[in-house]
């Protein structure tokens, strides 16, 4: 498969889902949850998390995450990858609100 072909899929299956599986492994051990997304590019995503939940307490911990992109069918096309995370402050917060609200509205 070409990068452009790789590229279409990547851009194709992020618009297709308005959620993803997270994957964190802080202190109190490793969780999944389901979230809500947006696309901020190729590569790179955003997410609202509560304030104090166990998942941003995990990333607060050990920001190495995973995530999954998919249906839950085998046979659809879906993303897998591990990541960085990075938690947003003041303006920056606020553009990836915005965007999570353009794209899921459901999530105000």
């Amino acid at each position: 498969m070409h990068q452009a072909d790789v590229e279409h899929l990547v851009r194709d299956t992020l618009a297709a889902h308005s959620s993803l599986y997270l994957a964190t492994a802080g202190d109190a051990g490793p969780w999944v949850n389901g979230v809500y997304f947006a696309e901020e590019g190729l590569y790179s995503v955003v997410l609202v998390l509560e304030k104090r939940g166990r998942t941003l307490a995990a990333i607060r911990s050990q920001p190495r995450v995973a995530v999954i992109v998919s249906t839950g069918s085998p046979g659809d096309p879906f993303l897998q990858a591990a990541a960085e995370a990075e938690v947003l402050a003041d303006a920056a917060a606020e553009r990836a609100r915005a965007a999570l609200v353009a794209k899921v509205p459901q999530a105000a």
